[in-house]
């Protein structure tokens, strides 16, 4: 269940942030534990189906066993341009891809307002970037940055079985891939 309330949350955290398009934002295989969340609503029309990024195909098996440690297969999100690796259970990493970027300032505030933190600017990823971390129903950290070629990129790694201490080191050198693909 903390799987599911935390997939809803980072999810319906951009929905409401206008961070996103279309529905049905899967980052667990278990289809009967996987939420559906609307965003279509708030967060504008959903994104063309020819514009949208396989962004699985941004990270390898390699590049991500090598930034993080882990080693499990991609699982994309239907109706969003996201991608996943792992379990709550264990740790998980999250890369999502808006095309818009003003959706970095906006996702900067929901997540400032969401850990009660300040976010810290982090130089040499993309145009620019944050870093926050927190704990909403699992430790997480996040990584946003702006994309060179427009729009934004979320990077996030949370789990049960994932330390704080090595978080920033490992969002960073997996939002350095994936911000310029």
């Amino acid at each position: 269940m903390i799987q599911v309330r935390h997939v809803v949350l980072v999810f319906a955290l951009f929905a409401s942030c206008r961070c996103g398009g279309a529905s049905n934002n899967n980052a667990s295989s278990d289809a009967s534990a996987t939420p559906s969340v609307t965003a279509s609503g708030p967060a504008g029309p959903p994104i063309d189906a020819a514009a949208r990024i396989n962004v699985c195909a941004m990270l390898t098996q390699a590049e991500l066993e090598q930034t993080t440690g882990l080693l499990a297969p991609p699982k994309a999100s239907a109706g969003r341009s996201t991608c996943s690796w792992g379990t709550h259970e264990k740790k998980i990493v999250i890369v999502e891809v808006f095309q818009s970027s003003t959706q970095f300032d906006d996702s900067r505030r929901s997540f400032e307002t969401l850990y009660k933190a300040k976010a810290q600017d982090v130089a040499g990823v993309g145009k620019r970037a944050f870093y926050l971390e927190g704990v909403a129903s699992l430790p997480a950290a996040t990584l946003v940055a702006e994309r060179p070629q427009g729009g934004a990129v979320l990077v996030q790694i949370s789990g049960k079985d994932f330390a704080l201490s090595k978080a920033k080191d490992e969002v960073v050198a997996v939002a350095k891939i994936v911000v310029v693909k």
